[in-house]
């Protein structure tokens, strides 16, 4: 298999990838909608990730569960504008499982099924594109 062909297929299957776990957390949050325990957390911190050279922060949030054990969630959307520290937010997570706590605010919730989604599209399209147009080429 030559080197553009594993290219082609890397980049389709990388955006099935995103695709997928977008179809997970589509799943979780309505579980979450459906079975979760809201409670409210606060922002306590932004923590900061580089990627190369570019920098992002993410609220982190300190909740309690009902069991009264103290946990924090760290956001998977970058910015935090909208989420100073000291902001109160909602919070949902699954009974027994805080670990998959998500802040319960719509926007969130939309960037978080939106953001794989919307990459997942663009690199499986990518990547068909890049198939056929490879393999007019191959036949002339």
């Amino acid at each position: 298999m030559d080197a553009i062909v594993s290219g082609q297929i890397v980049t389709v299957l990388l955006g099935l990838t995103a695709i997928g776990f977008a179809v997970w957390e589509i799943a979780l949050q309505r579980r979450l909608r459906r079975e979760g325990i809201r409670v409210k957390g606060v922002v306590v911190r932004h923590a900061v990730s580089t990627s190369g050279e570019a920098r992002s922060r993410h609220a982190v949030v300190s909740f309690v569960d009902a069991d009264g054990v103290p946990h924090e969630y760290r956001s998977t959307l970058s910015g935090t504008r909208k989420l100073p520290i000291g902001r109160q937010v909602p919070m949902v997570y699954l009974p027994g499982a805080p670990t998959k706590a998500r802040i319960d605010i719509g926007s969130r919730r939309w960037g978080e099924v939106a953001i794989p989604t919307l990459f997942g599209m663009a690199f499986t399209a990518a990547g068909i594109l890049w198939m056929v147009s490879s393999a007019g080429v191959r036949h002339h």
